[in-house]
């Protein structure tokens, strides 16, 4: 008999939540004509998704001699999730004539995410004897049913921003902020397919305005991720362990084989920086109040 401690495996998953029902509630308090205070909230939301997971072994792995095919496909898997509930808080001043100026603060719920969970799965490996002829029958196929559960152990969160907008005249509006952010993705649980952390940036824009009809909008902003050092990742490489006794494969009987967990590959150094820049056209309808 001969285990397999590990199998280099690389998969790749994909789904898709068509339509969930969800809604946010706001309030705007106007104490002064120079003060504005707003709050919303949108509660938590469960996703459900349909999509599909593939898997690929590594050609160099010795477990390929042994498979007609070195990848499977699921296209029919379940995908839940749990998005935040939500908080919402900002103060607008109008500092002076043609300023305004606004603070705001978020916070999200994120412990409700606790990981993300991979279920209806059913991948199928083709098993096949090296030394029989070619139009010897096929052996059963290895079933993979395992759900997969991916560890989130996501944290609460707050973020703070600071923007401001001025007019000039009425031909043109400039827009500049900041804002920082915690992370909700704990070192032990972040992977390279998302690399999160304590971020901060800024934002230029500005808009012109053509008649009180039409506003050009432009943007730009830059997002910054504080390098991480993580070395207590809690992250594995699936691993299927696999009892690959050579009688059975002789005598073409089933073998079995489950999802387990592998080395440890999220540790790591982890940095990331984004760069944004947009621009839009506004149409106002209606009648020019101005005239």
């Amino acid at each position: 008999n001969y285990t397999a401690d590990e199998v280099d495996l690389t998969v790749d998953l994909k789904m898709m939540d068509k339509s969930t029902f969800t809604g946010n509630f706001g309030l705007l308090i106007e104490p002064t004509d120079r003060l504005k205070i707003g709050l919303s909230v949108e509660p938590p939301m469960k996703v459900e998704g349909k999509g599909e997971l593939s898997a690929e072994f590594s050609q160099e792995h010795w477990l390929t001699e042994f498979l007609a095919d070195t990848k499977t496909k699921d296209d029919d898997v379940s995908v839940t999730l749990t998005m935040p509930f939500i908080a919402r808080l900002g103060v607008a001043m109008d500092a002076m004539e043609g300023l305004q100026v606004e603070v705001a603060t978020v916070y999200e719920r994120w412990q409700v995410n606790d990981a993300i969970r991979v279920t209806d799965l059913r991948l199928e490996l083709q098993p096949v004897n090296p030394l029989a002829a070619e139009d010897d029958p096929a052996m059963d196929p290895l079933v993979i049913d395992d759900d997969v559960l991916l560890p989130a152990d996501y944290v609460d969160t707050f973020s703070y921003r600071l923007g401001t907008e001025y007019d000039v005249g009425e031909v043109a509006s400039l827009r500049a902020g900041g804002w920082y952010e915690q992370s909700a993705i704990p070192p032990k649980t972040q992977g390279v397919n998302l690399v999160d952390g304590e971020k901060f940036g800024y934002g230029l824009g500005g808009s012109y305005h053509w008649k009180k009809r039409l506003s050009f909008d432009v943007g730009f902003a830059q997002s910054f991720i504080a390098e991480r050092k993580i070395r207590d990742s809690q992250l594995k490489q699936l691993r299927i362990p696999l009892e690959l006794d050579l009688m059975k494969i002789l005598n073409n009987e089933p073998l079995e084989a489950t999802l387990g967990d592998g080395d440890t590959v999220g540790n790591g150094n982890f940095s990331a920086k984004t760069t944004m820049m947009s621009a839009g056209l506004t149409v106002y309808f209606g009648k020019d109040t101005a005239q």
